[in-house]
């Protein structure tokens, strides 16, 4: 298929290139060496798979001088799926718009802070497991391996105390106070664990300084609906009983009950007998 059909018709030729085409580097002398096609990998917003296809997509396209922008554009297009596709759709494949829309997937997905937490997240939640299995000690050890690989790419050695304890800490705070965490560290490219430290001891001297009435009414808006039906209905019931006029129940006087002396000074379970 020649190029000006490849550019009419995106589909698997777009995503194919040549390993053994020289010209980029000004010489041929391997030109007799007959490399297999490498097709180029599909993206479609996962954004585990970002790294891997933006490197091989840099090192076969993105940087070869001799391929005009609009070729390049080309394969981009060829290469994307889903959102990554709508993304740039709307953008006509020119030699201007090929950097746009380049510059448009580095800042939706080139996100290293993201992808540091996504594969620690992955190395935190690979298995446990619980009898001995070969294919499961394949498994796990395969998704060991991924993950340390895709951290080596996105953390340096001096970074990993930090990544790893912020973690650990982060999810075992409540949801108020990891919002309130992810809305202050977000502002920042890396997240440090006296960064968060200093924020927790922040918070609990605010958390502190509250008066106990605002912290409990907060408590109560998330209090079980059962249990403040539960506190209306007594409520409910000691305010029938005080209202109530007529004759006294307790001394059969007539007076309210909850003006009655003796009812005043009976327990509560003589009280309930009484009510």
């Amino acid at each position: 298929m020649d190029r000006a059909k490849q550019l009419q018709d995106p589909g698997e030729a777009d995503r194919s290139v040549r390993a053994n085409d020289t010209s980029a580097h000004g010489h041929g002398t391997l030109d007799h060496v007959r490399l297999p096609q490498i097709t180029l990998q599909v993206f479609n917003g996962d954004i585990d798979e970002w790294i891997s296809f933006r490197d091989l997509f840099t090192s076969l396209i993105h940087r070869k001088m001799d391929l005009p922008e609009v070729e390049k554009f080309h394969y981009l297009k060829g290469c994307l799926q889903g959102e990554p596709k709508s993304l740039i759709d709307s953008l006509k494949i020119t030699k201007a718009n090929y950097q746009i829309a380049w510059d448009l997937l580095l800042k939706r997905y080139d996100n290293s802070k993201l992808l540091k937490k996504r594969q620690v997240q992955a190395l935190l939640n690979l298995p446990t497991l619980s009898k001995e299995s070969v294919a499961d000690l394949h498994t796990l050890i395969d998704g060991f391996e991924k993950v340390v690989q895709n951290l080596d790419q996105v953390v340096k050695p001096e970074e990993y105390k930090d990544l790893l304890l912020v973690n650990l800490l982060t999810t075992r705070l409540d949801p108020t106070t990891r919002r309130c965490w992810e809305e202050h560290a977000s502002a920042k490219d890396q997240d440090t664990l006296a960064d968060l430290s200093d924020f927790l001891h922040r918070r609990i001297r605010i958390l502190e300084s509250l008066p106990v009435k605002v912290l409990d009414s907060r408590t109560s808006l998330h209090a079980p609906q059962s249990s403040r039906q539960k506190t209306s209905a007594v409520k409910a019931s000691y305010g029938s009983v005080q209202s109530s006029g007529g004759r006294c129940m307790a001394c059969k006087e007539n007076h309210p009950l909850y003006q009655c002396s003796a009812f005043l000074r009976m327990s509560v379970r003589e009280r309930d007998a009484v009510s």
